[in-house]
């Protein structure tokens, strides 16, 4: 069986290519709002085909601990459950096919995962 190598898109591309369409993507003052309430707001942009000409946006929220928690467990049982939960705790608004289309929904969990910052420190013995 052969594995479809996953498309990068430019990321020039991504941002300000006035062709482009922008599925779900919010104004300025709508994710100030956002950000008055739940923090760090974070814009997932999804390429919806090869050529650049279509993204999905999204709009998801910086994981807390509590999230963190009830999600990790799931997903190293059921990786799938585990990443559809976690999309849905974190979500505040954008183009709904993000969650439901398994091409989008597989780029976006991959992002996803990176929003959890783990600093490194040492330890030494005194």
């Amino acid at each position: 069986m052969e594995v479809a190598t996953p498309t990068t898109p430019n990321p020039s591309k991504l941002e300000g290519n006035k062709e482009s369409v922008y599925h779900g993507q919010l104004g300025d003052d709508e994710i100030e709002g956002f950000k008055r309430v739940h923090g760090e707001v974070f814009e997932l942009i999804l390429p919806m085909d090869n050529d650049g000409k279509e993204y999905a946006v999204g709009y998801v929220k910086k994981p807390t601990r509590k999230i963190i928690e009830a999600t990790d467990g799931l997903i190293q049982r059921q990786p799938i459950k585990g990443k559809e939960l976690a999309l849905e705790l974190l979500w505040i608004a954008g183009d709904e096919r993000i969650k439901t289309v398994d091409e989008l929904f597989y780029a976006a969990a991959e992002l996803i995962t990176g929003l959890i910052q783990v600093r490194q420190g040492i330890i030494k013995k005194k």
